[in-house]
């Protein structure tokens, strides 16, 4: 069957790495806040084009919890750096710079001992704006 075809390339391939992605999410604007969800998407597209199972939390998180909310946002930050005990290791997407929330992200990785590789990426040439 289609079924155990598609099992069978499964199990043949090796794992893909898991990375977290860190890039800039608040910001002071709309349109900043736009400028960074742009951005981060981006840096998703640029990790998964590098055969990289990517995860960022701003983006899931922030679908139910209130980055505004002092308390959704520590929420939101502790669940996402769980998934660093997983990881293979953490991307650091630098075209904006460092937010507060990628320096903390970089220092539990550092803690964690994971590997932490920094990125640049033509973000504008993905239909950013």
């Amino acid at each position: 069957s289609s079924v155990e075809g598609i099992q069978e390339i499964i199990l043949v391939r090796q794992p893909l790495p898991l990375v977290v992605v860190e890039s800039p999410f608040s910001a002071e604007t709309a349109k900043g806040l736009v400028k960074n969800h742009n951005y981060a998407k981006a840096a998703l597209h640029d990790s998964i084009k590098r055969g990289e199972v990517p995860f960022l939390s701003h983006l899931f998180y922030t679908q139910f919890l209130s980055d505004k909310m002092p308390a959704d946002r520590e929420l939101g930050m502790r669940a996402g750096w769980q998934v660093y005990y997983y990881c293979s290791y953490v991307a650091v997407y630098i075209d904006l710079g460092y937010s507060e929330g990628m320096v903390q992200g970089i220092e539990h990785a550092a803690r964690l001992g994971k590997k932490i590789e920094r990125r640049k990426i033509d973000w504008l040439q993905l239909g950013a704006k």
